[in-house]
């Protein structure tokens, strides 16, 4: 009986620390199918692209089904300080759907590369 009551006691904790494992990777996955999801239905259309000096201004429109937040931009693989703006002028690092925004970055090259939060990449040939 000692035996068994041992063995109890061990198999419990193994048992209910497996269960949360297993949790926690189903979460993990749904996760991971939520942000697929996400990042095939971000798209951004780039309609007018303007080099000026050592600026380049691109205006674009959110023309998917979720919010697309910029993490990073690069001209030519090479790191671009930005800014974002809606139509009316005010700052924003998240373009709403069906809404158009123009994004200033401070650099010139021939392809601009924007990265969201979700993790994909929008390349923009401004050559």
């Amino acid at each position: 009986m000692a035996l068994f009551s041992a063995s109890l006691i061990i198999a419990v904790p193994v048992v209910v620390f497996s269960e949360q494992r297993i949790f926690e990777n189903s979460r993990s996955v749904m996760d991971l199918a939520e942000q697929s999801e996400i990042r095939a239905s971000q798209e951004i259309l780039a309609n007018h692209i303007q080099k000026d000096g050592a600026t380049t201004t691109v205006k674009m429109a959110n023309t998917g089904f979720y919010n697309v937040t910029v993490f990073a931009v690069l001209i030519d693989g090479v790191d671009a300080s930005y800014t974002i703006q809606n139509q009316g002028g005010d700052a924003s690092s998240t373009m709403k759907p069906e809404s158009l925004y123009t994004m200033t970055i401070s650099g010139v090259g021939d392809i601009v590369q924007v990265v969201t939060e979700s993790g994909k990449l929008f390349e923009i040939d401004t050559s």
